[in-house]
């Protein structure tokens, strides 16, 4: 009994040298030991931490978006599964305030001159990309800068008096803290009032990064832009975060890495493939070659399947270096699902290797991705789209460009609806039967399985029933219950003449 008291003595005394009281339990992850030393352990506001580390974060993630894969195609699916071919569409369903009924005549208003604005020559300031393109743009410039300012031209001589001006992340200065006479702080560029709101953006006048003009004096002056008047989109991780920071910087050390063990493993690969060797003697003596080029370097001519006879005393030593090892592709797809994990997407979409993936689970990881693309979705909406929208109608009234009431726009604005991108089926038929028994069911409406495709219900109807007229029009008869499709009988006046 006293050998054990003694044990559990030590044990304490161990325990408070660990740096814990005796006898108090506290978390694994908060312990401070020599295991431990390498965990930094900080209480720095956001801000703080991003006030040096943003501008090598911005600058590594934009490098790597030029030169690595994994990267570049990370972006790529971002463009073309958030925002994809036809943008995220406007489909207008404000109702009439005395009927109730839907307005027509407002709504195709609104959106014909809403399409006429997003064409590429009237959106933006410098006419160079349409806002199909700019939302593109946009989804990229947040991934991998992790933010962009898209500024709101008022007034603009483009027809509709507004248009939009898209600044990188570089033009507001992460190192701008001050505090104004008035209370407002600068925040990294961004002047708050005292509950933390965006009141006005401190903006470089020239992007710092432009060594195209000459003298440094412009790129230190700034310009005052309201709130109202700019759109900072980012992603916020933290409740006092002023500025974004780039998707994928958990996973960047990772394809930074991959992309040189790679090419040292490819350098060797060639290297071994070679098959090259050295002449040596055992005395040393020097090594004459067959000729020598005018700088007075050794030629050795090497003919594939030949053998050559070496002088007396002269032995070959190979030089064959084993590469790519073969725990190369096992060790790359262990690297890979770190980076897909950063980059919140599957690994065989990530890096275009289905190898090993089935129906099922292809199927359940493309959920997962959907999923996460329909959140992006939502947040462009939010952030970019509406915003957008708001602005622009709002002048279109107050200018009187379009000829409907200003005193309606509450109920215009909140007719807008918003139609991102759809996705399709590799097996439309299973999915098909799956959406006939819900809507039978009555768990899933029409317009629901429409909006999954990326179409909008009304303009479907309308289509069909122009189809159906057509048709009507030229004699065929259409099965819709087995898709075919035949000529129909001639009339009776017909067959008599």
């Amino acid at each position: 009994m006293a050998l054990f008291d003694r044990f559990r003595r030590r044990r304490r005394r161990g325990l408070k040298t660990a740096g814990m009281a005796p006898g108090r339990r506290t978390y694994e992850a908060a312990r401070r030991d020599r295991l431990f030393t390498s965990w930094i352990a900080s209480a720095l506001t956001s801000d703080a931490q991003l006030r040096m580390a943003l501008p090598v974060l911005r600058a590594r993630s934009r490098e790597l978006a030029e030169n690595a894969d994994y990267a570049r195609r990370f972006l790529k699916l971002l463009r073309s599964n958030v925002v994809g071919p036809q943008g995220i569409a406007l489909k207008m369903r404000s109702r009439d305030e005395r009927t109730g009924e839907l307005d027509p005549d407002a709504n195709l208003r609104i959106e014909e001159r809403w399409r006429a604005w997003c064409r590429r020559g009237a959106c933006t300031v410098d006419g160079r990309l349409s806002f199909e393109d700019l939302q593109e743009l946009t989804i990229e410039s947040v991934a991998r800068d992790g933010e962009l300012l898209l500024r709101k031209v008022r007034g603009f001589g483009n027809g509709f008096d507004f248009a939009l001006q898209a600044l990188e992340a570089d033009h507001l200065d992460e190192t701008h803290f001050d505090v104004l006479a008035n209370g407002n702080e600068i925040r990294m560029g961004i002047e708050v009032n005292r509950w933390g709101r965006p009141v006005a953006y401190h903006v470089r006048t020239r992007h710092p990064g432009d060594d195209t003009v000459r003298g440094g004096g412009m790129l230190r002056e700034f310009e005052r832009i309201p709130a109202e008047d700019l759109n900072h989109a980012y992603m916020a991780e933290r409740p006092t975060q002023s500025r974004g920071v780039p998707w994928l910087h958990t996973a960047m050390t990772r394809i930074n890495m991959l992309a040189g063990y790679e090419e040292a493993e490819l350098v060797a690969a060639r290297l071994g493939a070679s098959k090259m060797g050295f002449y040596k003697t055992e005395t040393g003596q020097e090594y004459q070659g067959d000729d020598k080029d005018d700088a007075g370097n050794l030629i050795q001519e090497a003919e594939p399947g030949v053998f050559e006879q070496l002088p007396k005393g002269w032995s070959v030593e190979t030089f064959d270096p084993d590469h790519p090892t073969t725990a190369f592709a096992e060790f790359e797809k262990a690297i890979a699902r770190g980076i897909s994990a950063g980059a919140n997407l599957s690994t065989h979409v990530l890096t275009n290797d289905p190898t090993g993936v089935t129906y099922s689970t292809g199927r359940i990881f493309e959920l997962i991705d959907r999923s996460y693309y329909q959140a992006l979705q939502r947040w462009m909406i939010s952030t970019v789209v509406r915003p957008v929208f708001e602005d622009w109608l709002t002048i279109q009234l107050d200018a009187g460009h379009l000829p409907l009431p200003a005193r309606k726009i509450e109920r215009f604005l909140a007719g807008a609806r918003w139609q991102p991108r759809g996705w399709a089926w590799v097996d439309p038929q299973k999915e098909a039967d799956g959406d006939r028994t819900a809507y039978a069911l009555g768990v899933k409406s029409l317009t629901e399985i429409a909006g999954e495709k990326g179409r909008d219900l009304e303009e479907v109807f309308e289509e069909i029933a122009a189809e159906r007229k057509l048709a009507a029009a030229l004699g065929i008869v259409i099965d819709a219950s087995g898709g075919k499709a035949s000529a129909a009988a001639p009339p009776p006046a017909a067959m008599e003449d």
